[in-house]
């Protein structure tokens, strides 16, 4: 497995992602980390590629925090990034 890590710089507040495409093909697990400003991950967003969208617990979209880590595995039978923490 793969592990890809992402560090965010969110200039703006507000700021929504609702896909993330990886460059490595054997990727499965994604880090991200915001600083400075929380970000939204987006569950489901239909204005992304189906196979780059978050796929997030009781399809709710998630806010991460300043300075807080989530983590990501992609999950191939579904096409969509899972949350691990």
């Amino acid at each position: 497995v793969a592990v890809g890590v992402q560090r965010l710089n969110v200039l703006a507040p507000d700021t929504r992602i609702g896909g993330l495409r990886c460059t490595d093909q054997g990727a499965r697990m994604i880090t991200i980390l915001v600083v400075n400003q929380p970000l939204t991950i987006v569950h489901d967003d239909p204005a992304a590629e189906p196979a780059q969208r978050f796929l997030l617990p009781n399809g709710q979209n998630i806010i991460v925090e300043a300075e807080a880590l989530r983590m990501f595995w992609y999950d191939t039978a579904v096409e969509r990034w899972r949350i691990l923490r």
